[in-house]
């Protein structure tokens, strides 16, 4: 059985479409995993003062610490 060329390009376009999707989220694990780091005590830290957490994060320079938004 001979695929049309509207077959074949929808399926290259649909094996493209994978291949990007999975390369987003091998990126976006990458960044969380090497950038967003929590150790257990600043989750520990996080959850008996969320707000007193967040505020000494925001005052620690982002050149001193690798994660600046977590």
């Amino acid at each position: 059985m001979e695929l049309t060329f509207e077959q074949r390009k929808r399926s290259a376009s649909n094996t493209v479409g994978r291949i990007v999707y999975e390369r987003i989220i091998l990126l976006c694990n990458i960044l969380v995993r090497r950038y967003f780091v929590l150790t257990a005590s600043d989750l520990e830290e996080c959850y008996q003062n969320p707000e007193s957490f967040r505020h000494e994060q925001d005052m620690i320079q982002w050149t001193q610490k690798l994660r600046p938004c977590a």
